[in-house]
């Protein structure tokens, strides 16, 4: 009987699911004896307050990381933001925790364990595959807030928008107030918005004092 990618979901409050897909080996060219999960959440298209709260309860420290947004894997998730978390693999002797940067085409490892002596050149191929894995997950994505702004001059608009609310509330401009104003106008659903505030930054190439001198 063919195996199959075996899809174990997680339902919560507000429409919040966390999922884990378990990849058999074979479809990704791995020994037998490895293992291969994705980890995600699913979300509803325009998540309010409510679900992100939930979000960071089910998600504890895994919200402060890169994620990945991807095209939904099943008919009933097609109305539904799909984010990838990271990417669980496991060797005889490896197992790691992989999960994507900041910035494109960049992988980073968490929790790498050896789970008894490595052969040689064991761990620099566990690695290069983890590498393979991940840049080819991350093709069928985007980083998360990627594509809001279709360029620097709308983005800067964007946020000296959100800025001035804050100041019309009789708040200073912080950073953060400003994501949260942001993800408030739906501009971001990030699990973290001063994250993706900071990302988008870098991205633009905005000072924060430049965003100020509105």
């Amino acid at each position: 009987m063919a195996e199959c990618i075996q899809v174990r979901e997680s339902v919560y409050p507000h429409g919040v699911s966390l999922l884990r897909l378990a990849i058999p080996p074979r479809l990704r060219r791995l020994p037998p004896d490895w293992s291969l999960a994705l980890e995600m959440v699913a979300l509803p298209q325009e998540p309010g307050p409510e679900a992100l709260v939930v979000l960071r309860d089910v998600l504890g420290e895994l919200m402060m990381r890169p994620v990945l947004e991807v095209p939904p894997f099943h008919p009933r998730l097609a109305h539904r933001r799909t984010l990838l978390l990271r990417l669980l693999l496991a060797s005889p002797q490896t197992e790691a925790d992989v999960g994507w940067g900041t910035e494109a085409g960049s992988v980073v490892l968490y929790n790498l364990r050896l789970k008894e002596p490595v052969e040689a050149g064991g761990l620099d191929d566990f690695l290069r595959r983890a590498r393979k894995l991940a840049l080819f997950v991350s093709r069928r994505g985007r980083p998360m807030g990627s594509g809001t702004f279709p360029d620097r001059e709308a983005a800067l608009s964007a946020f000296r928008e959100a800025a001035r609310a804050v100041r019309d509330r009789g708040q200073r401009p912080t950073q953060e107030r400003v994501a949260l104003e942001l993800a408030d106008r739906g501009l971001t659903a990030a699990i973290d918005p001063l994250e993706t505030l900071k990302s988008w930054l870098r991205r633009y190439r905005i000072e924060w004092a430049e965003l100020m001198a509105d």
